[in-house]
Formats: C-alpha cells, sequence, structure tokens
C-alpha cells in the first residue's frame, strides 16, 4: 500500500529527469552551435591581420648603441610567419608571463621590421616615444658607419692608432705595437713612426682607414726612406761621393762600397747595425759617417783595440781621441769630458760596464754605471759599439751599462751580429729601436722558437732591413786587392807592460855602450834580447789572436765565399813555438798545431788534415817550419801573430795560401802590432822595404835582408834612447 507522500515524490523526480533531459539535450544543442561559432570566430581572426606594435624602449644607465624593443601583437593568435621570423631574429627574448611580448634588440629590429612589413596580414604600430628612440637610433647607427674604422695620427715621433668601431682588433698583432687605451668605446695603441709600413700592410684591405695629413705625410716619407735603404745594400756607388772625397787626411779615400756604407748610415739616421764581414772597413766606414755629419763620438770598444782605434782615428781625422783608464771616473775624467775637449772619446767594455752598488739597504741592490752618467752628462751625439756581439748577453753588466747612456745615437759594428741565437739582436734593437719591444720575451716570441731557432724570417729581415747592412768579400771583390793586409793594434796588459818595461831598460843599457859600428857578433847578442822583447809582445797577444781567428772563420760561415777566400779557413803563424802552442791550445779540436820539434812527414799529416778535414778550421805553426814548401790553399785568411825580420818571410808565409795555379784565390793578411812596443817599428820598417820590393818586378830580398832590418832597428832604439833621456 502506497502512501500519498511517496507518489507525490516518484512524480516531482520523473519530471526532474524530463526536464533534466531536455536541458542536457539543450546543453549539447548549446556546445554544439558554441564550436560552430568557433569555428566561425577563428577563421574570421585567421583572415584578419595582426598588429604588431613597438611598444617601448628598454635603455640601462643611458645605453645608446644596442637597446631592446618590446614587441606585442594584437590580436594574440598564433601566427606562423611571424612566430618563424622571431626565431631567426638575433638576441631576441619571448616573454613566457606575458605571452605577447617580444624583446627584441636594436641592432636587430630594423631588418626585423623590414621582414615583417613584406607580410601581407601584419600591420606595424609605434609607441609616438617608442618611435622616437628608435629613430635616434638609427641617426646614430648612420653617423657611426661614416666613421672610419681606424684613426691614424702622429705624435712624438709614434703613429697614434684609435680604433673608432667595434670589431676584431687586427692591429694588435702587428710586432712591437702599444696598447695606449682601452675603454668601453675605443682603444688606441702607437708605433714608432719608422715602423709605419706594418700599420699600412696590416689594413691594406680595410677600407675606411683615415690618416691625418701629418701621419700621410710621415709614412710617405719613411716609406721612401725605407725603398732608399734597400736599395743602398745592394750598390756599389753611393751618391754622396763627391762630399765625401776630401773628407779624410793625409791622402785617404774610401772605396765606393764604404763610402755606400756611410751613406746608408746616414739616411737611416745613424741607429745602424753595420755588419760587413771582417776586413771590409767598418772602422773607416765608421769614422766616414762621424766625419760627414762632425759628431762628437762615444767609442765603445775591447780594451785591446782602444789603440787600434786611436791610431786609425788620428791618422784619418788628424784628431786626438780622449781615452778612458780606470774603474770610475776621475775628476779630470769629469772636467773633460763635460768640457768636451774631444770630439773621440775611447773607452772599454770592462769599465764602462762597471757597475757601484750604492744600495744603503745589504739586501737591495741599487748599481749606478758612473762611466755611462758622465758620458750622458756631457751630451755627445752617438756611441760607436764596436765587437758590438759583446754586449750579447742582456744580463751582463756592460750591457745593462748601455741602457744608462741616453740621449745618444747607436750604431753597432759586428761582422757576426748573431753569434749563436737570434734572440742577440735584440740587445742591439732595444737601443736603436727603444720601446718597440716590451722586453726580450716578447721579441722571442715574436721571431724565436722554444727550441731557439729563429720563425717569421721573413718579417725580421724585413724590419733589419732599414736599420742593418751586411756585405760580404764577393759583393765588394772587384775593389779589393787579391792580397788585402789589414793592420790593427793591440794594447799590452799592465802585466805584460812591466815585464816589457824592464826588459826594455836592460836592452837600452848595453846600447848606452854599444858602438854601431860593432862586430857582427855584438849586433847579434843585441838582436837575442831585442827577440825577448817580441816574445814578451806575442806572448800577451794570444787571446787576441784566437778571438780574432774565431771571428774571421764564424764571419766567413754566415756568409761563404768559396771562390774568393777558398773555404775561409785560417792559418796562425808565430815565431815562437810556446806562443803557437798557446793559441793552438785555446782554438781546441778545431785546429791543428806543428813547430820545429814537430817531424817532416808530420807537419805533411797536420797540413793534410787541415786541407781535407772540414771540421779543423785552424792551423797554428812557427812560420819558418811552414812558411816554404807547404800548400794551405784551403785558407783565406792569414794571421801574424808577431813579426819576421824580413818581407820575404811575411810574403812566403801569404804565398802559402794565396797564388796557387791549381786553386787561385784572394788572402786577407793581419797584422796585430803591439802598440807603444818595438813590434811598430819593425812593422814601419817592413812596411818600406815591402813597399820597394813591390816597385821592382819579380823582386826579392839581398841575404842581408835580416841583417839589414837588426842594424835599423838597433839603429832607431838608439835614437829613442837619447829622447828618453831628454
Amino acid at each position: 500500500m502506497t502512501t500519498p507522500n511517496l507518489e507525490n515524490l516518484q512524480k516531482e523526480l520523473d519530471t526532474l529527469s524530463s526536464e533534466e533531459k531536455q536541458l542536457l539535450e539543450r546543453l549539447e544543442n548549446l556546445r554544439a552551435k558554441k564550436a560552430v561559432k568557433e569555428i566561425d570566430y577563428q577563421g574570421l581572426v585567421e583572415k584578419m591581420p595582426m598588429t604588431v606594435k613597438v611598444i617601448e624602449c628598454l635603455q640601462k644607465n643611458g645605453q645608446t648603441t644596442d637597446p631592446t624593443f618590446l614587441l606585442e601583437n594584437n590580436p594574440i593568435k598564433y601566427h606562423k610567419e611571424y612566430v618563424c621570423l622571431l626565431q631567426k631574429t638575433n638576441g631576441r627574448f619571448y616573454d613566457r608571463i606575458k605571452q605577447n611580448i617580444n624583446h627584441i634588440p636594436a641592432s636587430s629590429l630594423e631588418e626585423l621590421l623590414v621582414r615583417l612589413k613584406l607580410i601581407p596580414t601584419i600591420n606595424i604600430d609605434w609607441d609616438f616615444k617608442t618611435y622616437q628612440a628608435f629613430q635616434k637610433i638609427l641617426a646614430w647607427k648612420e653617423k657611426e658607419a661614416k666613421k672610419p674604422l681606424y684613426e691614424i695620427t702622429i705624435k712624438d715621433e709614434r703613429f697614434q692608432i684609435l680604433k673608432v668601431k667595434g670589431g676584431m682588433w687586427d692591429i694588435d698583432s702587428i710586432e712591437g705595437i702599444k696598447k695606449e687605451k682601452r675603454s668601453k668605446d675605443e682603444i688606441s695603441w702607437s708605433l714608432p713612426k719608422i715602423e709605419g709600413w706594418r700599420i699600412e700592410e696590416k689594413l691594406r684591405d680595410y677600407e675606411k682607414i683615415s690618416w691625418s695629413k701629418e701621419a700621410k705625410a710621415a709614412l710617405e716619407i719613411e716609406t721612401e726612406k725605407r725603398e732608399r735603404l734597400s736599395a743602398l745594400s745592394g750598390k756599389l756607388e753611393s751618391s754622396i761621393s763627391t762630399e765625401l772625397s776630401n773628407l779624410l787626411k793625409n791622402g785617404y779615400d774610401f772605396r765606393p762600397f764604404q763610402e755606400v756604407a756611410i751613406e746608408f748610415i746616414d739616411c737611416a739616421g745613424g741607429n745602424v747595425i753595420v755588419a760587413d764581414v771582417t776586413g771590409l772597413g767598418k772602422t773607416w766606414e765608421a769614422i766616414g759617417y762621424i766625419e760627414y755629419k762632425k759628431l762628437y763620438t762615444i767609442i765603445i770598444c775591447p780594451a785591446a783595440i782602444k789603440e787600434n782605434w786611436r791610431r786609425h782615428i788620428k791618422n784619418l781625422t788628424g784628431e786626438d781621441a780622449y781615452i778612458c783608464k780606470g774603474s770610475t771616473p776621475s775628476r779630470w775624467d769629469v772636467e773633460q769630458l763635460l768640457k768636451k775637449t774631444h770630439r773621440y772619446v775611447i773607452i772599454n767594455y770592462d769599465i764602462f760596464g762597471k757597475g757601484l752598488d750604492v744600495a744603503d739597504d745589504p739586501e737591495k741592490k741599487e748599481v749606478r754605471f758612473l762611466w755611462a752618467e758622465i758620458l750622458t752628462a756631457a751630451n755627445y751625439d752617438i756611441a760607436v759599439c764596436d765587437e758590438a756581439h759583446k754586449i750579447k748577453n742582456t744580463s751582463a753588466n756592460r750591457t745593462r751599462a748601455t741602457l744608462h747612456l741616453e740621449n745618444v745615437k747607436w750604431l753597432f759594428l759586428t761582422a757576426t751580429p748573431i753569434l749563436n741565437r737570434p734572440r742577440e739582436l735584440y740587445s742591439y734593437l732595444r737601443l736603436i729601436r727603444p720601446g718597440q719591444y716590451t722586453s726580450e720575451d716578447n721579441f722571442c716570441n715574436q721571431y724565436v722558437f722554444m727550441d731557439g731557432t729563429v720563425r717569421n724570417v721573413d718579417r725580421l729581415r724585413k724590419s733589419l732591413s732599414t736599420i742593418m747592412i751586411r756585405r760580404k768579400r764577393e759583393d765588394v771583390q772587384k775593389e779589393l786587392p787579391a792580397i788585402e793586409r789589414i793592420y790593427d793594434w793591440h794594447e799590452l796588459s799592465l802585466e805584460a807592460r812591466d815585464r816589457y818595461e824592464i826588459a826594455l831598460e836592460g836592452i837600452y843599457q848595453q846600447l848606452a855602450e854599444f858602438d854601431l859600428n860593432s862586430n857582427e857578433i855584438a849586433i847579434t847578442g843585441l838582436l837575442a834580447q831585442i827577440t825577448r822583447l817580441k816574445q814578451i809582445v806575442a806572448q800577451d797577444k794570444v787571446e787576441r789572436i784566437a778571438e780574432l781567428a774565431i771571428e774571421l772563420s764564424e764571419s766567413y760561415e754566415v756568409s761563404p765565399a768559396s771562390d774568393k777566400l777558398g773555404e775561409g779557413k785560417v792559418v796562425i803563424f808565430s815565431g815562437f813555438k810556446a806562443v803557437a802552442r798557446g793559441i793552438g791550445r785555446r782554438l781546441g779540436h778545431e785546429a791543428v798545431v806543428f813547430d820545429g820539434d814537430t817531424k817532416q812527414e808530420d807537419r805533411q799529416k797536420c797540413v793534410d788534415q787541415f786541407q781535407s778535414d772540414p771540421k779543423i778550421k785552424f792551423l797554428v805553426a812557427t812560420g819558418y817550419t811552414a812558411g816554404e814548401g807547404l800548400d794551405m790553399t784551403k785558407a783565406g785568411y792569414v794571421i801574424f801573430s808577431d813579426f819576421g825580420w824580413t818581407p820575404a818571410y811575411h810574403q812566403q808565409c801569404e804565398g802559402r795560401i794565396y797564388g796557387r795555379l791549381n786553386e787561385c784565390h784572394g788572402a786577407v793578411s793581419y797584422y796585430v802590432v803591439g802598440a807603444d812596443t818595438i813590434e811598430e817599428w819593425i812593422q814601419e820598417i817592413l812596411a818600406r822595404k815591402l813597399k820597394i820590393i813591390e816597385q821592382i818586378v819579380e823582386g826579392n830580398d839581398s841575404p842581408n835582408a835580416g841583417k839589414s832590418m837588426g842594424y835599423e832597428l838597433i839603429k832607431k832604439m838608439k835614437i829613442e834612447m837619447k829622447s828618453r833621456k831628454k
């Protein structure tokens, strides 16, 4: 039995279910209509153009070079072409919070807008202030585009290079360039004026390089000078020969190739390395330039050749040179140098490089080079370094002292500018071109491999071409005689000088009682004591002779001239066994030595080894054992460590290496003379006799020539003794 309430509730539920069903059917109809409308809407949206509006410019701290712009697209929808362009835009950033905002850098915006304009369904709009900001940036970019990539001016004898646009710093790789300033907007460098060709070479393929009028003019002058110097290196005649013709005193004249060297030095401004091989007259070339420009000069050289320089200066110019002595300058030295009483000052490396530690703190070292300071204060014009390879070691005191000699030109004379390693050039270059290389390591990084060998050879050679001149004998051979005789003077050491004076005094005591009409036995006795004087001088020259031989050999190896000087080997003659053996020991395993105690067959073995073994570069012998009958034609140089009694002795020794019909070539003969010793008198007498002999066809000495020499020598010594007493 049902109750009325239950039936009523059931009816209500059925009614509600019916209504629910009707509502669900209506909802389905509405959803279907909505979907259709949405499709219609999307279709209409797709057909509608999209507006991309540049709404804001974001700048950091007044940034003007590349600020960021915000792009907003309306209506918000997926636009395939728009999205593809955004994805390819450099520097674009998508704002994921505000999904219709893209961040575009100014450097990319202009190109993006150009591409968007090509899409017909996209319109572009601007916020007014943002548009003004973008126009300012475009104007700035146009102005920047007109600016040169590099601006080059000149100041204080250096090119100043300013980079005014971004990008790679290609110029930073130039050898010796110095970075001057760097900021967020620009960077600048400087380079010595003489190296301006490197800038032009590096930037040759670039456009918009701005040269100031002064910089362009300086570059043209340097280019012209560079071309002239390059041409001079290969010339044999000078354009200034007329101006040099009467420059020297006492009837001396330059050879044409020496005049070329003088012109080269002058064209390069005096800062030059003269690297002619030994025997071509570098000393004359240096003096020639000094006289041509009338310069006040400092000569820095080894102690043993100070006298050699003094004599050359006197003979060629008539000037007396001031000779510096002692480890520190005396009051007299200071007065003479500051007053510049002499146009030439000669100082040796050892005392020039003598440092004085003046530091108060024993743990710290403060070295002063007093000679260099005084010479700087005296304001001389030029410093000539002879045997310049003596300063190759940058840590040596003599090399350090050169840095304290300021405000002078530097003229380096050496047949061997590089003895072992390319880094040895740095000692010259930092004086000739200060500031070009910041350090020795900087130079080595550019031109030296880790194993010490050279790299970037062409660039280094090109850099040296304006400061170094080098000629070999074959370059100038037609100007040189078949046998070239060169005289060098050697200054005795203090110890040798003391022994020499004691021995000389003993001879003078005998000469006081000696009659020039004395018998032959008396003359022979005196000659024996004179021979002792010669021996003292010869013993003191052992080191000097060995060094000269090594220099000649190394110089030849640097530039061989096999058809002119044999194979460039060196023969050394001495009249004393002990001297010959001493020189041989100094030369080591590269030398063969024989004297009167050597068996005849062993002498020939030594000569054969010298002739055939390329490892043997030196032959040392006593003159009378090797001067006849032995051919040493592989040699190109002869050195006489002391003098014989006759010209014939020297001619026969020279003939061992020169004049063979089967191996005919030239020769250079060196006579090393002890300064202020009996050797000067012997050399004078020999030269006079040799001149007479050479004037006679097939001339020969008479059998009594040696006795005649001794008689003349004794006569000269008696005259000298009388002048000493006065």
